[in-house]
């Protein structure tokens, strides 16, 4: 494998982090919203 496939497969991994990272994130909020706030 050549440098730039290994970082166009880094890159690809890190995108795929982030986009898991983002849904966790948005499913975290539902079900925060579903939950009576404490303030």
């Amino acid at each position: 494998m050549t440098s730039t496939q290994w970082k166009h497969k880094i890159f690809q991994a890190q995108k795929l982090t982030k986009n898991k990272y983002n849904n966790y994130k948005k499913q975290r909020n539902k079900l925060f919203e579903k939950l009576p706030t404490k303030s």
